[in-house]
């Protein structure tokens, strides 16, 4: 059976609901889901062993008035974690079979139709993560970051090292990371089916678990402890002055993996007999090779499912490539594509995050609207679904197998970066637009001051915006944050150094507010600028 219908509306309630109720719940809950199997609505039905079906988005009455910080749906395994009024962080944890020997973390080998609290992990959690039948978890304990794991444990994807054999617990009870270096903090963590690629705040990558198909992107038949991917973090040079291209996110499929780097380009390695790694052919790549086809795009946003790929790129735009035979690539077929493809549906919409499940895809835009195309309900959609609109104010979208969720909450700093970059080029797209900025100086909020070699010496100033220079410009946004940091207020002047002319600085400006940027540009601003 199912309950609610269709439409474009925000959530729908199920029919035993009276409207009164309905409408609490859905003022007060944080977290709407959707599609079949344990969503932690229903409990299995006593007469049909089934669960009951939910086409559009439900409230879930578990989570009305509490905060959110991050929700994770894998094919089995949902995790919630919150926020107490204390400022606790408090994890859930339900679903699971134990036939499939898919664990919890809450010490019991069995099936959790409903949320749990997660209880034996030590520390504050602050992040969490999951793969196909495991997930991960990152806490700080005493000033120390550690990061633990459960679940199958049969190829390393768990990080844990080796184990003595006939540990019953191993799998049940949440286990600590090791290998990764001590001082490291992570960023970013993509789970596979049976591989797991984390990224590190230093911008370098570690992978474990099975490599059967490549998808560690090392030389190695299988890990059980992480190792570093050699082609990034201090390793690899993009240039000839050295400079080094820094990862700030990491995606995993079913056999492959993709990582993002802080200039918007993206690697991918693994199994492509799909055309998910997006490189034109269906080969399989052993070692992280850039994704042409988006060398001239910005990436900030990408995910994997189990044989395609999604990215947002920095003008709100969605493109998609791989396995479309369930339609979760959005282009109104069920064609497979090689190459990274536009998704025309979602033209210019804003979006700046985007989720996949195996066979499903969605994002969420910066009017708060949720798209899901694919398997991610109990119909298969092969172009983009309007799941929940603006009105309720959504901030995030995780998608499972035949369900997804959706929550309003804490934005990860990924998420963070990604909306606003894309609100910055949403605002300031084209040159017309950054010289009306320029001509409304009641807009600004922070003076770019600069004087020329051949005139006087005199200082000449333009209004600025710190939102559009600090996005533009890593170095003015050190400028920017090292004076508010100094001083404890606001910064109210940017001090450029010597230009030939005038209207140099004001090309500066629009190169940053409305362009892209690269490493020769960000050598001769680092001299241009005076140092605070």
């Amino acid at each position: 059976g199912g309950a609610g219908g269709s439409g474009d509306v925000g959530v729908q309630a199920s029919a035993s609901t009276t409207p009164a109720a309905t409408a609490a719940v859905q003022q007060q809950s944080s977290v709407w889901v959707w599609g079949c199997s344990a969503i932690g609505l229903t409990p299995r039905d006593e007469m049909t062993d089934l669960y009951v079906d939910y086409p559009r988005p439900q409230p879930l009455p578990t989570f009305c008035d509490t905060t959110i910080v991050s929700v994770c749906f894998s094919p089995s395994l949902y995790l919630v974690l919150t926020r107490n009024n204390n400022g606790n962080h408090v994890l859930y944890s339900w679903g699971g079979q134990s036939s499939l020997g898919l664990f919890l973390g809450t010490g019991f080998v069995r099936e959790l139709p409903l949320p749990a609290n997660v209880k034996d992990i030590p520390g504050k959690i602050l992040n969490i993560y999951s793969g196909k039948h495991y997930a991960f978890v990152q806490v700080e304990d005493a000033g120390v970051l550690a990061m633990y794991s459960w679940g199958a444990f049969d190829n390393g994807q768990r990080m844990i090292g080796a184990v003595p054999k006939g540990d019953a617990l191993v799998a049940v009870r949440p286990r600590k990371v090791v290998g990764i270096p001590r001082e490291a903090k992570i960023v970013s963590v993509g789970c596979g089916e049976h591989h797991t690629v984390v990224v590190t705040d230093g911008g370098e990558v570690f992978a474990s678990g099975r490599n059967n198909y490549g998808q560690l992107g090392i030389d190695v038949p299988s890990t059980l402890v992480p190792l570093a991917v050699p082609q990034f973090g201090s390793n690899i040079a993009l240039s000839s002055d050295n400079d080094k291209d820094k990862a700030i996110m990491a995606a995993c499929g079913g056999y492959h993996s993709a990582v993002v780097t802080d200039k918007g380009i993206v690697y991918s390695w693994g199994n492509g007999l799909s055309g998910q790694l997006g490189h034109g052919d269906e080969e399989s790549v052993y070692a992280p090779q850039v994704i042409g086809a988006l060398s001239n795009l910005k990436v900030v946003y990408v995910a994997c499912g189990r044989a395609h790929m999604a990215c947002v790129v920095d003008t709100g735009d969605v493109l998609t490539w791989g396995d479309g035979g369930s339609g979760q690539l959005g282009h109104g077929d069920y064609a497979y594509l090689t190459q990274p493809t536009f998704v025309q549906a979602l033209r210019s919409s804003g979006a700046y995050m985007v989720a996949c499940g195996p066979l499903s895809t969605g994002v969420v835009t910066l009017s708060h609207d949720v798209w899901a195309w694919g398997q991610h309900s109990t119909k298969t959609q092969n172009v983009p679904e309007l799941m929940v609109n603006g009105e309720v104010g959504i901030d995030m979208i995780t998608l499972g197998s035949h369900n997804g969720a959706a929550w309003k909450g804490d934005l990860p700093e990924l998420a963070i970066r990604a909306r606003e970059i894309v609100a910055h080029r949403s605002v300031c797209s084209s040159p017309n637009e950054f010289k009306w900025l320029l001509a409304n100086k009641q807009l600004s909020d922070v003076t770019v001051a600069f004087h020329c070699d051949t005139l006087s010496a005199a200082v000449h100033q333009l209004p600025g915006h710190k939102i559009f220079l600090a996005l533009g410009s890593p170095v003015i946004h050190r400028q920017l944050t090292s004076n508010e940091h100094r001083h404890g207020d606001s910064c109210d002047v940017i001090n450029l150094g010597s230009v030939p002319y005038p209207g140099i600085a004001q090309v500066l400006m629009e190169f940053l507010y409305c362009g892209d940027w690269g490493s020769d540009f960000e050598r001769q601003l680092e001299e241009l600028l005076v140092k605070p």
